[in-house]
């Protein structure tokens, strides 16, 4: 490109007023100095490109696809960077962040094909985009203990060499600090087949290759403590636990927690975890995830069904 068609290019670009004045406000916040417009409309451009990239990735915004955020950013406390790549079979993962409160963890990850495998997959067109690639995985803890599963498809589908993901672990105790492992393997399409006159559905193989991501969770992950009776309660914006022996006699209906100013969030994929010796249940675990970010400092009580049990703050 020569240099009259190059300035002619850039003559073309235009950034929104408020990005301009942005950038003015930034590079000369006091007296403001005449500034070439072609480096005015780099700056923009790369601030709006940076501020996207932010939008997506570390304040939590991809959890926008699974919970609702009512225009917030997930905790600063609750979220780590993570980024590592692993290439394998023709595909490139990167684990690139998690969003967690020890209980209850999102992994993102970023899935690119290296030799432009197309990954739209038209006879998926029966099948919700955000369920249409499958993928094996474990998470591997310090401990004993399981935990509850779920994947999501996050991305629109528009780059066809492309897919992101989140995967959802619900785990019986807290995990903050602690060491893991996720392994990844068998990254499959789901793809709906004829069989005697109906159509069900069935997995196709995208790559069989392995990927594995060892990080550690951060020691200190936001949550607020409450009372309810003699269980202990941790609630962050993420979900909800309650320890203690018996609380198993709580989980009877749906879950929903009630907030000071009398507004309802509900909680789901309640999960209860216990722990035996010599046949006798010594602990026992209830968890929930929220439906929609909230403020952990401003609940006032969990409901149960129609029951409304007062939370005391631990002060």
């Amino acid at each position: 490109m020569d240099k009259t068609a190059y300035k002619r290019a850039f003559d073309a670009i235009s950034a929104p007023e408020t990005a301009e004045s942005a950038v003015l406000d930034r590079i000369a916040p006091g007296h403001r100095r005449a500034v070439p417009r072609m480096a005015l409309v780099l700056c923009a451009v790369l601030i709006l490109t940076c501020s996207a990239a932010v939008a997506s990735g570390l304040n939590g915004g991809w959890l926008g696809s699974i919970i609702s955020l009512n225009g917030n950013d997930v905790p600063a406390g609750n979220l780590q960077e993570i980024s590592q790549t692993v290439e394998s079979d023709g595909l490139r993962m990167t684990l690139v962040s998690a969003a967690s409160d020890g209980m209850h963890t999102y992994l993102l990850v970023d899935v690119e094909a290296l030799d432009g495998q197309d990954f739209s997959h038209e006879e998926s067109a029966d099948i919700p985009l955000s369920d249409s690639i499958y993928v094996d995985c474990c998470l591997l803890m310090e401990g004993s203990g399981g935990y509850g599963f779920r994947f999501f498809r996050l991305d629109d589908g528009s780059d066809p060499a492309r897919a992101q993901l989140a995967l959802r672990f619900s785990s019986g105790v807290s995990r903050a600090g602690q060491q893991m492992e996720l392994v990844m393997n068998s990254l499959k399409y789901s793809v709906m087949v004829p069989h005697e006159g109906k159509m069900l559905r069935t997995d196709e193989p995208i790559a069989e290759g392995e990927w594995r991501f060892a990080f550690r969770l951060n020691d200190h992950l936001e949550s607020v403590r409450y009372t309810l009776d003699s269980f202990d309660v941790s609630i962050s914006a993420l979900g909800i636990s309650i320890d203690g022996a018996g609380c198993g006699k709580l989980l009877k209906q749906s879950l929903s927690l009630k907030m000071t100013d009398g507004t309802l969030s509900d909680l789901s994929g309640a999960g209860y975890h216990a722990l035996k010796s010599n046949h006798t249940i010594t602990s026992e675990t209830i968890e929930a995830e929220t439906t929609e970010l909230i403020d952990p400092n401003k609940v006032a009580a969990l409901i149960i069904g129609s029951t409304e049990y007062e939370l005391t703050p631990v002060r």
